[in-house]
């Protein structure tokens, strides 16, 4: 069984854009006024229901690896398994 990175959810917010949704300037350099995006917030509300309404475990997974363990089909090699969980939070793409 492979260990996936899940995708995050990030929002890039430059100097600039915090500046200006501060009505200040954050550099010498002649910026736009950005208006206040106003249909994020729904969206993000949208997406919090979301994933409020999903389960925070994938009980598939869970049950395949309970019968593969069951059924002797799981080999636990501690050292390869140790490796690749500091490999994942590390962010090595080995």
């Amino acid at each position: 069984m492979e260990i996936t990175r899940q995708p995050t959810l990030g929002l890039n917010i430059t100097n600039e854009t915090r500046a200006a949704s501060h009505g200040e300037r954050a550099s010498a350099c002649p910026v736009a006024a950005v208006p206040p995006v106003a249909p994020i917030k729904p969206a993000l509300e949208q997406i919090q229901q979301a994933l409020g309404q999903m389960p925070q475990v994938d009980l598939e997974k869970v049950a395949t690896i309970k019968a593969a363990l069951a059924a002797g089909e799981l080999v636990a090699d501690s050292a390869t398994l140790s490796a690749s969980m500091l490999a994942f939070h590390r962010g090595d793409d080995r």
